[in-house]
């Protein structure tokens, strides 16, 4: 399962960019910061990383149709904020 070793790297760092844990990311928690968190990895997973929305969703312990739409909902949000998220990941 080397993929699944890929994603859980590119994964970490991401999270470690944002200040999060994977448990605040698999967590049902629906607060404004976290869910906005939440769609600036998935997107950032996707448009950088390259996963398909399945993969992502297993990663994440949610159904690929819930990072779909929270995905095409936050498009702004993960543009304004794309270029400091993969410094970050970079530096990390």
């Amino acid at each position: 399962m080397n993929l699944f070793k890929r994603i859980e790297d590119d994964g970490t760092a991401v999270l470690q960019a944002l200040d999060m844990d994977l448990g605040d990311l698999r967590s049902s928690v629906r607060t404004r910061t976290i869910s906005a968190k939440k769609a600036m990895i998935y997107s950032h997973l996707r448009q950088i990383g390259g996963y398909s929305w399945h993969e992502i969703g297993e990663y994440c312990h949610k159904d690929h149709s819930t990072i779909i739409k929270v995905v095409k909902k936050n498009t702004k949000l993960y543009a304004l904020h794309s270029k400091t998220i993969t410094k970050k990941t970079q530096d990390i």
